[in-house]
């Protein structure tokens, strides 16, 4: 089970990384490494903060969405508690993107939801759901991190 919480955790290090990196094309700050180093520290602006700064500058609702969703599913890897009937093989590309990834799971997860309802769920859908908006918050990023490129050009 650490090696899915483990894979969890490091595409959604990833997924912060590419929001700094959107973050700091758009403002440009004249001091880089000191906005990045403090500014954008997860100790000073957490995810749900650089959510709202991606909302302001034109990252779409249904992005945000995702983003807010994926983090709420870290969330419950992270804090609940589940047995250790789950198998996931990971196949990456050479750019460290998943290439092919197969879940079985034989357990659930419960986990509390964000009006504090608890509610049980298929640890393979739970960690499906993940892969799926892994996937497609970082085609997303990427394509609105180049139309800023595009128009600093």
């Amino acid at each position: 089970m650490a090696e899915i919480r483990g894979w969890i955790i490091d595409r959604l290090i990833q997924i912060e990384y590419r929001i700094d990196y959107i973050i700091l094309e758009f403002f440009r700050p004249k001091h880089e490494k000191v906005f990045k180093e403090i500014v954008l520290n997860s100790s000073i602006v957490d995810f749900g903060g650089k959510a709202k700064i991606l909302r302001n500058i034109g990252v779409s609702k249904s992005t945000i969405a995702k983003i807010r969703r994926i983090v709420s599913i870290r969330n419950g890897f992270s804090h609940a508690s589940f047995s250790e009937h789950l198998s996931v093989t990971i196949k990456e590309d050479e750019d460290g993107n998943d290439e092919d990834v197969d879940i079985k799971s034989w357990d659930v997860i419960t986990v509390m939801n964000s009006e504090g309802v608890i509610k049980s769920r298929s640890v393979y859908d739970y960690l499906s759901e993940f892969h799926v908006l892994n996937d497609e918050i970082r085609l997303e990023l990427d394509v609105f991190l180049k139309s800023i490129e595009a128009s600093t050009k």
